[in-house]
């Protein structure tokens, strides 16, 4: 009993550390995505347009849990310090920053929100809920914050409401879908070339958003970032969320390292209005980017489980459902009795020993390549399917009996032939073949009662050969 106590008080101790350490580890990054956004201040309100740190925060307490929401003070808390802004004032902000993460959180979670982002319902809640929805609870206790405790401003306060909103909504919206994309999708890099041609893709959105920032004239260089547009929806459509987040999130960084680096003149030249446009166009082809890689995500969706609904999820050959359906087709067709059809069935002899010694995911790589083997020695318009748990049916349209006998000699051979290897040793597998000639029946019950007869007598005759009903 002694021993059992020990055990558990030596997890819960692991489980404290483990709780706090990722609150310090979670105030460490809301700090440097803090003051990262911090550099992107503007200097007529005081407010940054892209706040990285809503992003991070949304995506630590949806993915990890609720319960680490004191990393936002503490992160908040780092950047007062580091930036000299009152204790007052940092813990308002993070008591709503806090909130703007929890209650959309709360929201999704009742209402069903699948954090891959594959489907359109997902995008629009995640964007209503938590990139537009959130964002009014920080901004307004920020707007109320600045105008008490600055009250000579001479801004008004529905730009600042609007800036502090958009720059939340805009961390939501990158960083949060971002960071999923890491953890929930699957990344589309087939070789060597994909990562070229995003690295391509990404090159080409520094340059335009550099050359956006370095033009003289405004109205231009808003124009210029619509070239984006197509290389963002490009991104969605070849790489899904991770593409279309990361090209966007590049942007980002290269308005940073020019805000940082070069003449601030150049930025201290532009309106407030020319700074909402911009932030605005950047929402709007993120959220385009997002719709189209869950709409393209879905379509996938779907395709796989409309090829699940007609294959066999293991060995990737049709299921009885389409087999049957094809058999008869050919039964019912006018040219049935005229033309000769032939129908092989096939058992994997002695596959409960080869589990029992071997193990089941053993047996399943044995079921894999034999349907590899059987496909190599068929035309394209024959039917092979997996019609059991070791059993295979082959509908061979217009092939005689004489030409389905050299088919099913040629796959005794092949897969006798055939080495396995498993725990350093090597074995070898057989089959045993029933054929009929579809013509002489006309029914499927009929048709494939008289291939299981001859596929029985194989089997009685010792195996590893093909008889004839």
């Amino acid at each position: 009993m002694l021993r059992r106590y020990d055990v558990y008080k030596e997890i819960s101790i692991n489980s404290i550390v483990i709780y706090f350490v990722g609150i310090l580890l979670f105030g460490i990054v809301y700090f440097v995505s803090g003051i990262t956004g911090l550099i992107l201040q503007s200097d007529m309100t005081g407010v940054s347009p892209f706040w990285p740190a809503s992003g991070v925060s949304f995506f630590i307490l949806i993915h990890y849990g609720l319960k680490y929401w004191p990393g936002i003070l503490l992160g908040m808390a780092l950047v007062a310090w580091y930036e000299d802004i009152p204790q007052f004032i940092s813990l308002i902000s993070a008591c709503a920053g806090t909130l703007e993460a929890i209650i959309p959180i709360l929201i999704l979670r009742h209402l069903g929100f699948d954090q891959k982002l594959h489907s359109i319902r997902d995008v629009l809640l995640f964007t209503s809920i938590a990139v537009i929805a959130g964002p009014v609870i920080s901004a307004s206790v920020g707007t109320i914050t600045v105008s008490h405790f600055n009250p000579e401003s001479t801004i008004k306060l529905e730009n600042i409401w609007l800036l502090w909103w958009i720059g939340n909504s805009m961390g939501i919206l990158v960083i949060a879908a971002f960071l999923l994309s890491l953890k929930t999708s699957k990344h589309h890099f087939e070789n060597f070339k994909s990562y070229l041609e995003l690295f391509v893709i990404i090159l080409i959105a520094i340059a335009i958003s550099f050359s956006a920032l370095m033009t003289d004239s405004q109205h231009p260089s808003i124009l210029i970032l619509y070239l984006a547009l197509p290389f963002v929806s490009y991104a969605a459509y070849r790489y899904n969320l991770f593409g279309t987040t990361a090209t966007i999130l590049v942007i980002f960084l290269t308005i940073v390292f020019v805000r940082q680096f070069l003449d601030p003149a150049l930025f201290s030249q532009r309106s407030l209005g020319d700074i909402f446009q911009i932030i605005a166009f950047l929402w709007i082809t993120t959220f385009t980017g997002i719709s189209i890689s869950a709409a393209v995500a879905g379509l996938k969706d779907n395709v796989e489980l409309a090829f699940l609904a007609h294959h066999d999820p293991l060995t990737e050959l049709a299921n009885r459902r389409v087999l049957e359906q094809r058999i008869n087709r050919v039964i019912e067709s006018k040219a049935h009795q005229s033309s000769k059809n032939s129908l092989i069935f096939i058992d994997l002899d002695y596959l409960k020993q080869i589990n029992d010694q071997y193990g089941h995911q053993m047996g399943d790589e044995v079921l894999v390549v034999l349907a590899d083997l059987i496909r190599q020695h068929l035309r394209m318009r024959d039917t092979v399917c997996r019609y059991g748990g070791d059993e295979y049916v082959i509908l061979l349209e217009n092939c005689t009996l004489d030409e389905a006998t050299i088919i099913a000699q040629k796959l005794l051979n092949t897969v006798r032939s055939h080495h396995f290897s498993a725990f350093d040793k090597t074995f070898n597998v057989t089959v045993s073949i029933g054929l009929t000639l579809l013509n002489n029946y006309d029914s499927l019950l009929m048709a494939m009662s008289a291939a299981d007869k001859a596929l029985y007598k194989a089997k009685s005759a010792g195996r590893d050969q093909f008889q004839i009903q």
